[in-house]
Parts: C-alpha cells; structure tokens; sequence
C-alpha cells in the first residue's frame, strides 16, 4: 500500500490531523508516529481490536527506529495478523 494511500483510508477512519510537526519529515510520516492515526487507519481497514492496530504502529515505530524509510514500511506492510517486531521478522 502507498503512504498517500493509507493517509487517505485513515483519513476515511476520522484522523484529522497531525499534531506533531517537524518540516523535515512529509506530513504523512508525521501522522503515522500518532497512535489517533493508527486507531483511524485501523477502524478503515477493519482492524477491530486495539491490539491489532496498536501492533502495527509498534511495528512502525520500530522500522523507522531502524534508520528505514515510513515508504518502505507502507510499500511492504501485510495487512492481516500483525507480527512483532522482531529481528527475524525484519522490522
């Protein structure tokens, strides 16, 4: 899925905005660092429970921790049963 596009389905889910504003990152990789986000995109797609939603902003979190682009993250994510992250997984 591209970026723009899951900013759109959380959008869609009722994210509003970001609150957190750093002009060197898109507002896009912004708004995914916001768990509010996350809950909106999650609502969209179907993602019912808490866990589900939070495990992929906790996988998010922890691409970008390792020095990855928030592009790669939504170029590669498996919308399904989140996986932890973990090194074996890749995150």
């Amino acid at each position: 899925m591209l970026i723009q596009k899951a900013m759109e389905k959380a959008r869609d889910g009722g994210y509003t905005s970001s609150q957190r504003h750093e002009p060197a990152w898109p507002l896009e990789a912004h708004a995914f660092r916001d768990l509010s986000c996350w809950e909106a995109l999650g609502h969209t797609l179907g993602l019912t429970h808490e866990s589900m939603w939070k495990a992929h902003w906790d996988r998010y979190m922890c691409h970008l921790t390792a020095g990855k682009t928030p592009k790669s993250f939504f170029e590669r994510l498996p919308w399904g049963s989140p996986a932890s992250c973990t090194p074996a997984s890749g995150c």
